[in-house]
């Protein structure tokens, strides 16, 4: 069984997306997290986002990679210790990952990411799911776009009897920059749920998913986890990647 998400943690500047917004991102100021001793994973930046005291905002951004086998981290964060803790996830579950994120390469200097970020309750049960992929080739001093796909699911019913619905999944954003030594993919979705605790309050769960494709043939990705309403912090994030 998975623990809940602990949150919190110490001050710094950012930028990231509200829960609330109807299309483009609310910023605010973000807390930035440290790697726990215990951590088997250690990201380039998480922060976390307090909007008010029933949303925040978790962001993780990955290292830049060419090729990599699939990963997949549950992600929980000490609210007094300011840090986080990732930790491998194994088995079957990775093995799904490995057969869900991986593409095809069929043409010369094609390179792809692929990321999921899903929403667990505390057991570490599924409820939510969201999916980016890009397709993108590499150049001497420019990047060419291919492909994208993305997808959305939502348990109806979990495990354990919880109902979550798919409110929006749309891609956001494609854009050159870097005089086109990038190649940016953005995309949402949104989920709620009525039946976590008490059936007469909302709780309400949006991920973003940002694919960054260089020219090098490397790319990055973010991830944004934005929750809110009834029982929000009581929940939970696994983040799978994989590229190729």
């Amino acid at each position: 069984m998975k623990r809940a998400v602990l949150l919190a943690v110490t001050l710094a500047i950012g930028s990231f997306p509200s829960v609330s917004s109807a299309s483009e991102p609310v910023y605010n100021e973000s807390e930035v997290l440290n790697p726990s001793n215990s951590t088997e994973r250690v990201f380039k930046k998480v922060t976390r986002t307090v909007i008010s005291d029933e949303e925040d905002v978790i962001r993780i951004e990955g290292e830049a990679s060419e090729a990599n086998e699939v990963e997949a981290y549950n992600i929980e964060v000490d609210e007094k210790a300011g840090t986080y803790t990732a930790t491998n996830i194994e088995g079957e579950k990775l093995e799904s990952f490995q057969e869900e994120l991986q593409d095809k390469i069929t043409a010369r200097g094609s390179r792809y990411r692929s990321v999921t970020a899903i929403t667990d309750d505390p057991a570490g049960v599924d409820l939510a799911k969201h999916t980016q992929k890009l397709n993108f080739s590499k150049g001497s001093s420019s990047v060419s776009y291919r492909s994208r796909s993305k997808s959305a699911w939502a348990a109806y019913p979990s495990s354990l009897g919880t109902h979550w619905y798919v409110d929006e999944n749309k891609f956001t954003g494609l854009r050159f920059i870097d005089g086109n030594r990038t190649v940016e993919s953005k995309s949402r979705a949104k989920f709620h749920n009525y039946d976590f605790g008490n059936d007469g309050k909302v709780t309400r769960v949006t991920h973003y998913i940002t694919i960054e494709g260089y020219y090098t043939g490397k790319s990055r990705y973010y991830v944004d986890w934005a929750r809110s309403g009834e029982g929000h912090t009581l929940l939970d994030l696994d983040i799978a990647t994989k590229s190729g």
